[in-house]
């Protein structure tokens, strides 16, 4: 129903084309006639209302009603009474100028009932267009066309709109186009490329709904499908195969659920190794050529033990650990599983963090990383700088004592540095 909320689009009949050869004639289209050869003339006529167009000398003749071709024909004959030489040294030309309009009817579940001019080239498509398309209550499939109080056709917009065919019906003069209310109207969600409401005709089953609905995503799984279903007062759940061929039903809700996020052959490495990541898990994976395969190991690998962490039958996390070293050297090896989890660590990774803070009249103060024979000025450096106001003169260390002592207090230092931050022998 987008299509027809759309003002960027418009189903307006096309006037720019040759004239369909089943048009039917009526009062107001004109009638254009080029003879050339012997005789040249050039007649331009429009039917009358009673049906007729007159050519001077010929009388009237009767168009109303009669597709385009036949009526070349009728006009050749009469023409020919006039001008004998016709089909042998003169020839005829018999095309339609400016078409007519015609009154059209449209009711039903449509958004905008009514009476609606538009062009004699359209169609029932043009005829919904204009009035506003379907209601949520309309169905797309039973688009029906009477003429003269008799059933014309129908038309099923699906398969225009969705595969491109089927055949649009071209409309007459106080024709009456009838959106019918859906019969059956079913509801597809989750995986699938276009999830919407979806009217299904009597006898359609899951696999014409997956192809109106595009099919599933890359993601969707299709083996089984939920369809939550009326069933009386009650609601209920059945589940369907694409090959299941019985019917959907009015109200059924199908969602796609998406496949597993449990992988068959995946095996991941992280930590100390030059390309940690998941790699092809096959029968009889060693855990030395799973390093292999990520690159070896880093060279602040810890080599002392690593984990892997593994789903046990019952589908519990558990704990093997193995001696990286061992491992790497051919000493020992490990056989793996399925979905295993391997973690060597950094030897930095097991070390304290150690920073150093700086705070006062400093340009960003704050927690530094400590690096081995860092001085007062590197640190000051690193922090951009004094500010202005900054007293050089007075630079105060604060150093906790240590760890092991616990009666040791904090150390206090001061010191006076270069003001330009220059290298200083003495620095600290």
């Amino acid at each position: 129903m987008d299509y027809f909320k759309n003002n960027q689009l418009s189903f307006e009949p096309n006037v720019n084309i040759p004239t369909p050869i089943n048009y039917r004639l009526g009062p107001g289209d004109e009638i254009i006639i080029d003879l050339w050869g012997d005789s040249e003339q050039t007649y331009q006529e429009q039917i009358s209302p009673d049906g007729y167009i007159r050519i001077e000398r010929l009388g009237p003749i009767y168009l109303n009603g009669l597709e385009i071709g036949v009526a070349k024909k009728k006009i050749n004959a009469k023409l020919k009474t006039l001008y004998g030489t016709l089909g042998s040294s003169t020839y005829s030309q018999i095309s339609l100028g400016q078409i007519r309009s015609i009154r059209i009817n449209v009711i039903g579940e449509v958004m905008v009932p009514g009476t609606y001019t538009m062009s004699s080239l359209g169609s029932a498509f043009n005829a919904l267009y204009l009035a506003g398309g379907p209601q949520e209550t309309g169905s797309l499939r039973r688009i029906e066309v009477y003429r003269n109080g008799k059933f014309h056709g129908r038309l099923d917009a699906y398969q225009f709109l969705i595969f491109g065919e089927g055949q649009d019906i071209s409309l007459s003069d106080g024709d009456v186009v009838i959106v019918k209310p859906y019969d059956t109207r079913v509801f597809i969600d989750g995986e699938i490329k276009r999830p919407a409401f979806y009217d299904m005709m009597a006898g359609e089953s899951l696999a014409q709904l997956f192809e109106y609905a595009g099919g599933p995503t890359d993601m969707g799984y299709t083996d089984r499908v939920t369809v939550r279903r009326k069933t009386g007062n009650f609601r209920a759940i059945k589940s369907l195969s694409l090959n299941d061929s019985s019917s959907l039903m009015n109200g059924d809700e199908i969602e796609i659920q998406p496949i597993s996020h449990r992988f068959l052959n995946r095996i991941q490495i992280e930590g100390a190794v030059n390309f940690p990541g998941a790699f092809e898990y096959t029968e009889g994976l060693m855990l030395s050529s799973l390093i292999e395969q990520s690159g070896g190991l880093a060279g602040d690998a810890f080599l002392g033990r690593g984990i892997i962490i593994r789903l046990d039958p019952d589908l519990n996390l558990t704990n093997e650990s193995f001696n990286v070293g061992e491992v790497v050297n051919g000493t020992s090896d490990v056989a793996l599983k399925n979905e295993d989890f391997i973690k060597i660590q950094s030897i930095q990774d097991l070390k304290e963090e150690e920073t150093v803070r700086i705070e006062g009249e400093i340009q960003k103060g704050g927690n530094y990383p400590y690096i081995a024979n860092m001085t007062v000025e590197d640190l000051i450096l690193l922090a951009d700088g004094f500010k202005t106001s900054a007293a050089r003169a007075n630079v105060e260390v604060a150093r906790r004592g240590a760890l092991d002592n616990e009666n040791a207090v904090a150390e206090i230092f001061n010191f006076k540095i270069n003001e330009n931050l220059t290298l200083n022998p003495e620095g600290v």
